[in-house]
């Protein structure tokens, strides 16, 4: 049992290195989400891919503290997913959910999200 916990554990944390790369790498989105061009081996990626995984898979977007032993390794790597949570969620409020994914890139608030997303992605694959 606790082996299937571990090995759940390892894809739910193999997903969020994925999506943080997505979500820091400006030249990916306007090139994949937006164009349709994906580099190899990647099929497909999306805005609404890594915001489901943050919104709704899992609890990052709500506590990310509690993910903490799960998906997470510790405070910092929390404190960083939640800040840029956070972006997303007042990029949300103010422009709402029905934006194409090459507008919400465009919004002046965007850079700070592709910002914060590299930093957790340095923290969470640094060994």
């Amino acid at each position: 049992m606790e082996l299937d916990r571990e090995l759940a554990s390892f894809d739910w944390r193999i997903n969020l290195i994925a999506y943080l790369g997505s979500l820091m790498d400006r030249s990916s989105q306007q090139s994949g989400w937006v164009e349709g061009k994906f580099a190899h081996p990647i099929l497909f990626d999306d805005f609404d891919e890594s915001v489901h995984f943050f919104f709704d898979d899992t609890k990052l977007s709500e506590d990310a503290y509690s993910c903490i032993g799960y998906i997470l390794k510790n405070e910092k790597e929390a404190e960083l997913i939640k800040q840029m949570c956070q972006l997303i969620k007042d990029i949300f409020t103010t422009h709402g959910l029905k934006l194409s994914d090459a507008e919400y890139i465009n919004l002046p608030e965007w850079p700070a999200v592709v910002a914060k997303a590299k930093q957790a992605y340095d923290l969470v694959t640094q060994d």
